[in-house]
């Protein structure tokens, strides 16, 4: 009975729009990759781009919630180790505390290009520093610390790109699966549909194939 759900769930976007059509079948595999593939009879191909389209999704979530796991870290250790606000969430205040040891240099490197832009206007100068500066104080205790606090960062960063990345390959599963399909539409009942393959693959490392071809 569970597969039977799962079936009707992955054919219910095909069954609503009609079967024959490339049309249709394209656009049904444009919504749910797989299903155009599973009600045109190619069901290797439809069970292939829905697993895919599974394995991409539970990558992302777990990406995405480790990105999270990796900002309360450092959000936590910025306030032990140099007085930082953990609940701060806006980027700027965190990029400042990432790129200046305390706020003493962060506020003077803030005059240096203050002075750099407007070199004979004291007033400017005043004025872009306040609405540049961002509110708070912190002041790292050693080198060490605050380097060890920077590579944290970058460790978020990158876990958000690759977030960033699976989203790509999803929205490319779903491109893949609608070509198939309705390619595959347009070949079915030639003489030479059967020689037609396509062809989508996606391994641990996160390195893709794909590809289409046809056998003579």
């Amino acid at each position: 009975m569970k597969r039977a759900g799962l079936f009707m769930l992955v054919l219910f976007p095909a069954i609503l729009m009609g079967r024959g059509n490339p049309w249709k079948a394209g656009l049904s595999s444009l919504i749910l990759p797989g299903s155009g593939e599973h009600y045109l009879g190619l069901k290797t191909r439809a069970y292939g781009f829905l697993a895919a389209e599974v394995s991409l999704w539970l990558t992302y979530a777990g990406f995405t919630y480790h990105a999270r796991r990796l900002d309360e870290d450092y959000r936590i250790y910025a306030y032990s180790k140099c007085g930082a606000d953990p609940d701060r969430k806006d980027g700027d205040y965190w990029q400042a505390i990432e790129l200046n040891m305390n706020r003493d240099v962060y506020i003077e490197k803030l005059w240096r290009e203050a002075r750099s832009y407007y070199p004979d206007n004291p007033d400017s100068q005043e004025i872009y520093v306040k609405q540049h500066a961002v509110s708070g104080d912190w002041n790292w205790p050693s080198k060490a610390e605050w380097f060890h606090f920077q590579d944290m960062r970058k460790a978020s960063r990158i876990t958000r790109q690759r977030a960033e990345v699976t989203l790509g390959f999803i929205i490319v599963n779903h491109i893949a699966s609608a070509v198939d399909a309705f390619i595959s539409s347009r070949l079915l009942g030639d003489s030479e549909t059967s020689s037609f393959n396509f062809d989508i693959r996606i391994n641990p490392s996160g390195r893709s194939a794909i590809a289409l071809y046809r056998k003579f």
